[in-house]
């Protein structure tokens, strides 16, 4: 089985205070379940395990560019998780909400849209992956959005699983309970960004980015290693939410 525990590994770049504060935060929501848990803490604080007992289960998945995130999102929805995901949550908010494409146009102007005004993500993309100022602009707008937006939908839901490859840039590592890393080596990457038909340039912009910018905790729950076929990374995917489950039932 390829996957692996609490595991160590390379950090993407020096972390700040306020990342391991969001990594600490993540840990602490555990802690407050396994109280909840625990033999008359559960009676001394009832007011508080009946409102956490509805929150108890919230999965962040993270990973680099098609390293297989979305794949294990849906093995995740086949074992009856709610699922979510930042990178359509975006694309829903720039076609749908009128105040972020009306943000996103006032910064970039009419270049990175379509005749019709739709915003083009194609354009966008060329625009903000090439131009570090350009992204921490547009992200200034995208990302308070899809933080609300996420939130409100995972709200009182009892399992959930969102695909946030920056959840930390977000500041949204302390709303879920466990982080899982999917993880690939870049031959694998390589055949995923073929498959998607992403023309070379442009992935080796999204992949730049990642590597200048995307923090991952040193010791994530669990990952899991996507080196073989899809079979295989359901197994593994069925195994880690079998032991997310188990340490659900345990404490």
């Amino acid at each position: 089985m390829q996957v692996l525990r609490r595991e160590s590994f390379k950090s993407g770049g020096a972390a700040d205070a306020l990342f391991y504060v969001e990594v600490a935060l993540c840990d602490i929501r555990s802690y407050f379940h396994f109280l909840c848990g625990v033999s008359g803490a559960g009676k001394t604080f009832s007011g508080f395990c009946l409102w956490y007992s509805h929150e108890i289960l919230k999965i962040a998945l993270i990973g680099a560019f098609s390293s297989g995130k979305s794949a294990v999102l849906e093995f995740f929805a086949e074992a009856g998780y709610k699922t979510f995901s930042a990178d359509k949550t975006a694309h829903y908010l720039m076609r749908k909400d009128a105040v972020v494409r009306e943000k996103i146009i006032s910064k970039f102007g009419k270049s990175v849209t379509f005749k019709d005004g739709r915003i083009s993500r194609k354009k966008l993309g060329k625009t903000v992956f090439a131009d570090e100022k350009k992204m921490r602009v547009l992200e200034s707008i995208l990302h308070p959005a899809i933080k609300r937006n996420l939130l409100k939908k995972m709200k009182g839901l009892g399992k959930a699983a969102v695909e946030n490859p920056l959840l930390f840039r977000m500041k949204m590592a302390g709303f879920v309970d466990k982080i899982v890393l999917v993880k690939s080596d870049f031959s694998k990457i390589e055949k995923n960004i073929a498959k998607r038909g992403i023309a070379a340039p442009r992935a080796e912009l999204i992949l730049s980015y990642q590597r200048r910018n995307l923090k991952y905790p040193r010791r994530p729950h669990f990952i899991i290693l996507n080196t073989g076929d899809l079979r295989r990374l359901r197994k593994d995917t069925r195994d880690v939410i079998k032991a997310l489950e188990n340490e659900r039932r345990n404490v």
